[in-house]
């Protein structure tokens, strides 16, 4: 068989091949003829067969088998089976992705993996954080998510060009810093963004900068003990209050009037941040990215055929107890993490 599915298996397409139209027509048809003969309609996604083909005079045969093997595998989850989305932070920062998305989606499997053994990401380097977050991921794809959603500012913005590459027939969403929106919503044309220094270091920022802020003022604010005061259980207590405070200050003499949360714990402080607005009497827009990445991950999932029972599972590679106890408290439900270890 000479045709596979090219552009969606990231199969680099040399100038020397030749494309027969027919042979593509053909291909596609015979494809989607497959597919609907083994799988529930339901499972069948459009935009599989809806992708360039192309005849490959110098892929070997196991090659081709093996690359469209992953094409189905990651994009197909089992026959009959229901699809999953998979969510991962270095904590419990997605969670408050997490709590948008599972009421848009009543219906789906979800399973969250906290890489707590590692956190926080933000002190890390680029290529640690790259390294970690592709580790996990690819124990995503393993536990059946062909939907895999990366909550999480810093890892998005240290792997997910990488993971594209890496993974290119895996539906990924990432995080990033709501540049665009602020842009749009400010009125004194100064904007902060509060984040880790990982994060403001990555070429994804620079490039939200570059293309949706440059005629404005965006004052960088590199939070990292924020992380850990939510990990740690003391986002209501007096040290998250004074530490949001401190961290505020400085913007809001600035007069940034927009304020962008750059990382997925820090939705988790809001009610610390209206606190300091109210009490220093500043008036800004809070930028939460958690419900425009929840609705990009519910256009993006396949949906399964009525009768499956949804699942929801959480790991951590930490304390599955210290994870269960945080995460009911931050979700307000019981919740019973299990343990991970990755070599």
């Amino acid at each position: 068989m000479h045709v596979v599915i090219a552009k969606s298996i990231g199969w680099p397409m040399p100038r020397s091949v030749a494309v027969d139209n027919a042979a593509i027509s053909s291909a596609r048809r015979m494809a989607l003829a497959l597919i609907s003969r083994i799988l529930p309609r339901e499972l069948i996604n459009r935009q599989l067969i809806s992708c360039p083909f192309a005849t490959l005079k110098y892929a070997s045969p196991a090659t081709r088998s093996r690359k469209l093997a992953y094409f189905l595998s990651i994009h197909i989850s089992g026959l009959g089976t229901q699809t999953m989305i998979g969510i991962f932070d270095s904590g419990v920062g997605g969670l408050s992705v997490w709590r948008e998305l599972a009421p848009l989606l009543p219906r789906a499997s979800m399973l969250y993996l906290a890489d707590q053994a590692h956190v926080p990401y933000g002190p890390r380097s680029i290529e640690d954080v790259r390294a970690l977050t592709e580790r996990c991921v690819r124990w995503l794809i393993d536990r059946g998510c062909d939907t895999v959603v990366i909550a999480c500012n810093t890892a998005s913005g240290a792997a997910l060009t990488h993971l594209r590459a890496t993974f290119p027939a895996l539906r990924l969403v990432g995080a990033e810093p709501a540049i665009k929106p602020a842009a749009l919503h400010t009125r004194s044309g100064v904007i902060g963004v509060l984040a880790t220094q990982t994060t403001f270091a990555s070429d994804r920022y620079a490039s939200l900068i570059q293309r949706f802020a440059a005629g404005a003022r965006v004052i960088e604010q590199p939070s990292p003990d924020w992380v850990m005061l939510v990990e740690s259980g003391m986002a209501a207590d007096d040290p998250s209050l004074r530490s949001v405070e401190g961290r505020l200050l400085p913007l809001l003499d600035a007069g940034a009037d927009v304020l962008v949360l750059g990382c997925t714990h820090f939705p988790f402080l809001r009610p610390q941040i209206e606190q300091v607005l109210a009490h220093h009497q500043h008036s800004a827009t809070i930028i939460d990215p958690g419900p425009a990445i929840a609705r990009e991950a519910a256009r993006r999932y396949v949906a399964v055929p009525a009768g499956h029972a949804p699942t929801h599972e959480f790991w951590t590679t930490g304390d599955p107890a210290h994870f269960s106890r945080l995460a009911g408290r931050l979700l307000g439900q019981a919740i019973q993490a299990q343990a991970l270890r990755l070599p």
